[in-house]
């Protein structure tokens, strides 16, 4: 009966909520359950994980590296200059069309599908980005979802972190 308003699909809905919710963590102060402390718990493991550290004060002096290692003023240039225009389309058809979509909605298959429509949009994004008059805050936005390792995972170490980003980041 496909995804009509059924009792069959409530309920495959309903346990597939329940097997997809982290209902409990052990930790080594013992078990946590509830959202707002499971959430905190997680939150704190993976900042402690990749989060900041005390910055390193330590600076190269200017010989560091000698004279053969350092970049030719033409490599320099090149490293910098502005984003060729197929440069940016190359990217975006080689990559993965299968992947799934960002949290805009987005995936790879549009933007390649529809480049001819939104390349003036993409190219433009690049332009202030290069020029750093592109907000990137706003463009640096994913949705983080714990994959679990092992079946019926309790400890945060048996999940794994999946990053969603938008394409055009």
């Amino acid at each position: 009966m496909g995804d009509s308003n059924t009792h069959f699909y409530h309920q495959f809905s309903n346990g597939r909520r329940r097997k997809n919710t982290i209902a409990f963590l052990d930790t080594e102060q013992g078990e946590i359950r509830g959202q707002k402390d499971i959430t905190t718990h997680i939150v704190s493991y993976y900042m402690s994980l990749f989060g900041t550290s005390d910055p390193c004060h330590m600076v190269l002096g200017p010989d560091f590296y000698p004279a053969i290692l350092k970049l030719t003023t033409d490599i320099r240039e090149h490293l910098v200059r502005g984003f060729d225009t197929q440069e940016i389309k190359e990217v975006i058809m080689e990559m993965k069309s299968n992947s799934a979509p960002g949290p805009n909605g987005f995936g790879v298959s549009f933007f390649n599908a529809f480049w001819e429509i939104i390349k003036d949009d993409i190219l433009a994004l690049f332009k202030d980005f290069h020029a750093e008059q592109l907000d990137i805050k706003r463009m640096n936005f994913g949705v983080i979802t714990l994959v679990p390792k092992v079946k019926e995972a309790n400890i945060i170490k048996q999940y794994r972190p999946i990053c969603l980003l938008s394409v055009d980041y």
